[in-house]
């Protein structure tokens, strides 16, 4: 399966942008890092962890953080939240919230940027999740999850 990332070699290491990563996050990190030879900064987009099982996704959060040495992870779309709960468990204070519309600043520390006076947001906030959770329970994606049980758990 073929899928375009934009790796960008910076100071602090790869910033690396993914879309749905479909090949698997785990083999365009591993890519990245073997053609570039620097540390994974930051990984950006979307993991593709919404299909994954509970346990695939606590293993994929490991191999990125341990195997591949990823300093900070900002998972976006086709993540899905249970996979978000798990991440942000996995990475602790080195999970970065990146919302549609989010500016990412770059940096030894990876930041948001607040817009229009907004705080910034470390996690998603419980706006984020209650509106992000009614349009799962009501999507056609809704059987994949494995409706209310899987959400309720990442509610915890």
């Amino acid at each position: 399966m073929k899928e375009i990332s934009l790796a960008i070699d910076t100071p602090d290491g790869i910033v690396l942008i993914v879309g749905c990563s479909h090949p698997t996050i785990e083999k365009i990190v591993e890519a990245a890092k073997n053609t570039i030879n620097k540390p994974i900064h930051l990984v950006l987009g979307g993991t593709h962890l919404l299909p994954a099982k509970d346990d695939q996704i606590r293993s994929i959060g490991v191999s990125l953080r341990e195997t591949w040495g990823v300093r900070y992870l900002a998972p976006v779309h086709c993540t899905g939240e249970p996979a978000f709960a798990l991440l942000k468990e996995t990475f602790g204070d080195h999970y970065v919230y990146a919302g549609l519309g989010t500016t990412v600043l770059l940096g030894p520390k990876i930041t948001v940027k607040a817009e229009a006076g907004q705080p910034n947001k470390e996690a998603m906030d419980e706006g984020d999740l209650r509106s992000y959770r009614d349009a799962m329970l009501r999507g056609p994606l809704r059987a994949l999850l494995g409706g209310d049980k899987r959400l309720a758990r990442a509610q915890q």
